[in-house]
């Protein structure tokens, strides 16, 4: 006889997913956003920039919870990468443009597959 227990994820871990999960679909959201642009989708580069501000809101949300909720601390440190990653993408953009230094800029793309990566990884390891 074997007796089945199961483990349901706590409210915090559900919440905390569900901005991973967020953060992720955005930066795909950015990523054709960025292609509307280039290839001239009737998409501005403004739109982009505005999805890209809005993407720090699950971000900082996602930050506060891994260190306010002892059930995250497993995922502290993925999360302050994230959010890293995040001012790092920010950066790379500003020093590429306002030095004009486009190498520099050219991270930009990269940073942010790095950013989805790591915001997958975290929905899969809050249920931990």
């Amino acid at each position: 006889m074997s007796v089945r227990i199961e483990v349901k994820p706590a409210p915090a871990s559900l919440v905390f997913m569900g901005m991973a999960i967020l953060t992720g679909a955005g930066i795909g959201i950015q990523f054709y956003l960025a292609g509307m642009a280039i290839f001239g989708g009737g998409v501005d580069w403004v739109v982009h920039r505005i999805v890209g501000s809005i993407i720090v809101l699950p971000i900082l949300g996602m930050l506060a919870q891994a260190f306010m909720s002892p059930r995250l601390s497993a995922v502290r440190e993925l999360t302050a990468l994230l959010a890293t990653s995040y001012l790092l993408q920010i950066a790379v953009v500003v020093v590429g443009q306002e030095v004009d230094m486009p190498l520099v800029a050219a991270l930009h793309p990269a940073n942010g597959a790095l950013m989805c990566a790591i915001s997958v990884r975290l929905a899969f390891r809050s249920l931990r």
